[in-house]
C-alpha cells in the first residue's frame, strides 16, 4: 500500500507540471517515461531519466535514490535518499538510507539512519537488528552477548541453527576462562571451566553427537581436562557425560510475519493473505539417564502456545494454536571401526489445538505418533553421519487428511574452516492419506551454516531450506510445488552465567504452485525474543 500510495504521489506529479512551455513538457514527458521504467523495473532506465529532471524535489530524490539501492549503487542511493529521509512523506527513506550506509560499511552514518527508521516504526525488527550489528562493530561491549541463547528456543525444524549458538556459549566461557592467568585466579578460572564452559560444550554433545561441533566441543572437554587435570567422564562411545542431567528452558517470542499461513505436518491448509503481529510462549524440560554409560534415556516435553494479535481478522486468529509434545530418546553407544556411534530408539508424540473455526476458542486440530531408528557415526573426518527411518501415524481434525508417512532422512557434517560447519540433511516422506487426494512426496534439503564469533563472541546463524512437494493426486490443479526459506539469526547473552539470552532473527519463504490463488505465497518473519535456562 504504502508503495502504491507513493507511485501515485509520484504520478500526481508528473501530471501536475504543465504543457505551457516547453521546459516544462519535457520535465512530464521525462517523468512520465521515469514512472513507467520504475514499474516494469527498468531501474536503470528509469535513473537516467530523473537524472535529467529539473529541478530534483524530495519525490524525484527519493525514486531516484530507490532506484540506485535497487541497482546497488548504494554510494549514489546513499546521496539522493538522505534529504527525502529528513521527510516524513517517505517514510521507509530513513531505512533505505541506513541499509546503503550499512552496505558502504559507513556503520557511523547507517546508525542516526535507523534510528530515525525506528521512530517513525517502520520495520522495527529489521531496524533493531541492523542497530545491533552496527553496535557490535563499533565495539560496544555491554550489548557484545545479547543475541547467543535465544536461537535454541526456534521450533525444532529450524534445528540445524542451534548448534553453532551453543557451541558459542561454551566458546565464549572458555576464552574468558583463559584470560584468567595466574595462581591467584586458579580457583576462578576452574570455577568457569567447570560450571559454566564444560555444561555448554555437553549441550553441544547432547544436541546432536554426530555434529563436527560436537566433536570440537569433544576436543575442548579434553583440552579442559588437561588444563584442570579434572576427569570428565564420557561414554562408551567418547560422548561427555552431562554434568547437570536436566535442563528445563522457557521462552518469550514476539514476530511479525506478513503472511499468516496454516500449516501442519508438512501439509498447507490455507493462506491468508494477511500480516500480523504475534507471541509464542513456550516451555522444555528434559532429563537424561545414563545406565552403565552406554545407554542413555531421555524423557522430554516441549509446550508451547501462538496468540495473534490481529483480532479483527478471522484467517489470522485461526492461527492461535498450543501444543504439547512429549518425547523419550534412547542412544546407545559404542564403536564402530574404533569410531564413535549411537544407536538410536525414539518415540515422539504431539497433540494440537487451533482456532480452526475463528470462533477465538481453540478446538481439537491434530495429533501425531512418530515412532524413530537410526544410527550416527563419526567415521568420516569430515564430520559426523545420521541415518534414521522414521514412521509418523498422523491424525486430523479434518479425518480425511489423517496419514502414514514413513520417512528416511540422511545428515552430514562439513568441517569446513575451524570453527565454521556446514550442517546438511536431506529428507524424502511419503504421506499416505485416508483420502487419496491429500497424498503427497516431500522431498527436503535443509542447509546450516555457523559462524561463531563474528564480532566480540556474537554467532551468526545462517540456514537454506529446499522444499519439492509432488502433490500426486493434486497435480492438475497445483502441480509440483516448490518452497525456498532462508532465514539469518543473531544470538547474545545478557548474563554472565549464560542463563538469560536475547536474539533476533528473519527468516523469508517462497511457495511456487500452480494454485496460484489457493497454494502461492510469500512471506518475511521478524522475531525477537528473550530466553531463560534453568
Amino acid at each position: 500500500m504504502r508503495t502504491k500510495l507513493l507511485v501515485l504521489a509520484f504520478t500526481a506529479a508528473v501530471f501536475t507540471a504543465t504543457a505551457s512551455q516547453g521546459a516544462a513538457l519535457d520535465r512530464k514527458q521525462t517523468l512520465q517515461s521515469a514512472l513507467a521504467d520504475i514499474q516494469n523495473g527498468a531501474y536503470s532506465s528509469a535513473l537516467e531519466n530523473l537524472d535529467k529532471v529539473s529541478p530534483k524535489d524530495n519525490t524525484v530524490q527519493y525514486w531516484a535514490g530507490v532506484c540506485a539501492y535497487k541497482l546497488q549503487k548504494f554510494d549514489l542511493a546513499a546521496k539522493r535518499l538522505k534529504a527525502p529521509a529528513e521527510d516524513k512523506a517517505f517514510e521507509d527513506a530513513p531505512y533505505l538510507l541506513g541499509q546503503s550506509y550499512y552496505a558502504l560499511q559507513e556503520y557511523r552514518k547507517a546508525e542516526p539512519a535507523f534510528q530515525k527508521s525506528l521512530e517513525r516504526n517502520y520495520k522495527q525488527g529489521a531496524t533493531l537488528y541492523y542497530l545491533g550489528y552496527i553496535g557490535n562493530v563499533l565495539e560496544r561491549e555491554d550489548k557484545a552477548l545479547e543475541y547467543f541463547n535465544r536461537i535454541l528456543a526456534l521450533p525444532a525444524t529450524d534445528s540445524d541453527m542451534k548448534l553453532p549458538a551453543q557451541f558459542q556459549i561454551g566458546e565464549v566461557y572458555f576464552e574468558r576462562a583463559k584470560e584468567l592467568t595466574g595462581d591467584d585466579k586458579k580457583a576462578a578460572r576452574k570455577k568457569i571451566f567447570l560450571e559454566q564452559a564444560t555444561p555448554a560444550y555437553e549441550r553441544v554433545i547432547e544436541m546432536d553427537a554426530d555434529h563436527a561441533l560436537a566433536t570440537q566441543a569433544k576436543g575442548r572437554l579434553d583440552e579442559i581436562q588437561r588444563r584442570l587435570g579434572v576427569d570428565v567422564p564420557h561414554t562408551k562411545s567418547g560422548a561427555a557425560v552431562p554434568a547437570r542431567a536436566w535442563v528445563v528452558r522457557v521462552s518469550e517470542d514476539v514476530k511479525y510475519d506478513t503472511n499468516i499461513i496454516n500449516q501442519a505436518d508438512n501439509r498447507l491448509i490455507q493462506v491468508s493473505n494477511a500480516g500480523a503481529l504475534y507471541e509464542k510462549t513456550a516451555l522444555f524440560g528434559k532429563y537424561e539417564y545414563l545406565w552403565k554409560n552406554w545407554l542413555a534415556l531421555t524423557p522430554e516435553l516441549s509446550v508451547d502456545g501462538s496468540y495473534h494479535f490481529r483480532r479483527g481478522n478471522p484467517s489470522v486468529y485461526a492461527n492461535d494454536n498450543t501444543n504439547a509434545s512429549p518425547a523419550v530418546r534412547a542412544r546407545l553407544d559404542h564403536k564402530v571401526k574404533g569410531k564413535p556411534a549411537g544407536g538410536l530408539v525414539e518415540y515422539e508424540f504431539a497433540y494440537g489445538t487451533r482456532d480452526y473455526l475463528s470462533t477465538k476458542t481453540q478446538r481439537y486440530y491434530t495429533r501425531s505418533s512418530n515412532i524413530i531408528i537410526g544410527e550416527r557415526i563419526e567415521y568420516f573426518a569430515i564430520g559426523g553421519t545420521s541415518l534414521k527411518f522414521n514412521l509418523k501415524l498422523s491424525e486430523n481434525q479434518n479425518r480425511n487428511q489423517n496419514f502414514v508417512g514413513p520417512a528416511v532422512s540422511l545428515s552430514q557434517i562439513w568441517t569446513l574452516i575451524k570453527p565454521y560447519v556446514l550442517s546438511s540433511i536431506f529428507t524424502f516422506e511419503l504421506q499416505r492419506a485416508k483420502s487419496t487426494f491429500y497424498d503427497q512426496r516431500i522431498y527436503k534439503l535443509n542447509l546450516s551454516y555457523g559462524i561463531p564469533k563474528i564480532y566480540w563472541n556474537t554467532s551468526m546463524d545462517l540456514a537454506l531450506g529446499f522444499t519439492v512437494t509432488d502433490t500426486m493426486n493434486q497435480q492438475a490443479t497445483r502441480g509440483f510445488e516448490k518452497t525456498i526459506a532462508p532465514s539469518l539469526t543473531l544470538t547474545r547473552f545478557i548474563d554472565k552465567a549464560d542463563k538469560f539470552a536475547v536474539n533476533l532473527n528473519y527468516a523469508y519463504t517462497r511457495n511456487n504452485s500452480s494454485d496460484k490463488a489457493n497454494y502461492a505465497y510469500a512471506k518475511h518473519v521478524i522475531g525477537l525474543g528473550g530466553q531463560y535456562t534453568f
